[in-house]
Parts: C-alpha cells; sequence; structure tokens
C-alpha cells in the first residue's frame, strides 16, 4: 500500500506563510517549521503521519483558524498546483470558521481528498 500524503494547513513557529512544505521526515519538519505552537495541531498531526510513514504537505499560516487570506492562499495553491503524487486528505486544525470550511470542502471534492477536522473543532463548527 503506497504512503498516505496529507496537506495540511496550520500554524507553526518558523517557516514562510503559505510556502508548499513537502515533508517527509520528522528532522526535516522540526528543521523548517519548529516546535509545535500551544494550542494548535498541525505539527503533531504531521508528526504522527511522518511516524507512520506517510508525507506531508505543510502550508503554514499565520493563526489556526483565523488568517483567512492565508487559507484563501493555501486553497488557491492546492487547486492549482500539480503534484506528483495524489494527496489523499486535506487536515484543518483550529478551523471552525464556516466560510474556510466551505472553501476546504469546494477544494477537497474537486481534488479527491478527504477533508479532516479535529473533534473540538467540528463541535465548535456545529454549535456556532
Amino acid at each position: 500500500m503506497e504512503a498516505l500524503y496529507i496537506a495540511i494547513i496550520g500554524e507553526a513557529d518558523k517557516g514562510r506563510f503559505v510556502y508548499p512544505y513537502e515533508l517527509q521526515d520528522l528532522e526535516g519538519l522540526f528543521l523548517i517549521l519548529g516546535q509545535p505552537p500551544e494550542g494548535s495541531g498541525g505539527i503533531d498531526f504531521a508528526s504522527r503521519t511522518l511516524l507512520r510513514g506517510g508525507k506531508v504537505c505543510y502550508l503554514r499560516v499565520k493563526s489556526d483558524g483565523f488568517s483567512t487570506n492565508h487559507y484563501q492562499s493555501a486553497f488557491r495553491y492546492l487547486r492549482n498546483q500539480e503534484s506528483p503524487q495524489k494527496r489523499d486528505a486535506l487536515f484543518l486544525p483550529g478551523v471552525f470558521d464556516p466560510c474556510i470550511l466551505e472553501q476546504a470542502q469546494v477544494v477537497a471534492k474537486e481534488q479527491g481528498m478527504l477533508l479532516l477536522l479535529q473533534e473540538k473543532d467540528l463541535f465548535d463548527y456545529l454549535t456556532t
């Protein structure tokens, strides 16, 4: 079975904003993006994916769930950029904003990706 390839749009301590970091190991993850910011789930999810032999395309945003311009740029990248391997899923930690999630649903559907959310974010989305 081929390794999972996950696109993650999330917060990080280091790295350029909305730049597609193609990661295949933990060393690269932490050298490029730094330690996980408090309360953010992107780096943690990326490290678990890499530990299980998967690949990650990490697009950094300034603040999980709030940097609307960064999310829109990341979605444009995912729509327009050819990838050597099909991305299996799109993970958005810390996002419960309906506008961002609606755009993410469209991108995920167009690209044939599964949209992944944290349980707490789904709860916030459904109750706001």
